[in-house]
């Protein structure tokens, strides 16, 4: 009897990891393709390869790479670096596929930190991705205008020159 309900945990326990996989690999995969960006696009007679990643959403980083054929090589990692960057750091979740109901775990941390973590970033995509764009918007404008006061500041010295008005006048 005992052994029956060991048996039932450990079914339960793989149903739900092998869910949980199915589920980041959907995630991972939307995600990346529609904000990450592309590092490796190569085309071949029979099959294409891609490599691409997310960097710092919610402290995770993303890296999808694939073949596509029909034999299919993907691999899907996961960094999670709360309060860091990403480099340097191992991966808590790498998984590579063909089929994803046969696909082989290469890693699975199993800190139920960064699962949390993911779920809620899962949960809440469109709102942490509408914050990530508008902080990249205003770092933009932040930039832009440093670009400007540095073009400004360069013309009222050569002006300052020309006209031979003393730096140290104009300086400090």
């Amino acid at each position: 009897m005992g052994r029956q309900v060991k048996s039932k945990n450990l079914e339960k326990k793989i149903a739900a990891r092998q869910k949980f996989i199915e589920e980041v690999i959907g995630f991972v995969n939307q995600l990346v393709s529609e904000e990450g960006v592309m590092l490796t696009y190569e085309e071949y007679s029979c099959h294409t390869y891609t490599l691409a990643e997310l960097n710092n959403l919610a402290c995770f980083s993303f890296r999808t790479s694939g073949s596509f054929t029909m034999f299919g090589g993907d691999q899907v990692m996961v960094w999670y670096h709360p309060g860091s960057e990403k480099s340097g750091l191992d991966p808590v979740f790498d998984v590579t596929y063909w089929d994803i109901k046969e696909c082989e775990v290469k890693y699975f941390d199993p800190s139920e930190f960064w699962q949390q973590a993911l779920r809620r970033l899962i949960r809440n995509k469109k709102r942490l991705l509408a914050r990530r764009k508008r902080l990249q918007e205003q770092k933009l404008e932040h930039e832009k205008n440093l670009n400007q006061n540095k073009e400004i500041d360069t013309e009222l010295r050569k002006e300052a020159e020309r006209l031979k008005i003393d730096k140290k006048r104009y300086t400090g």
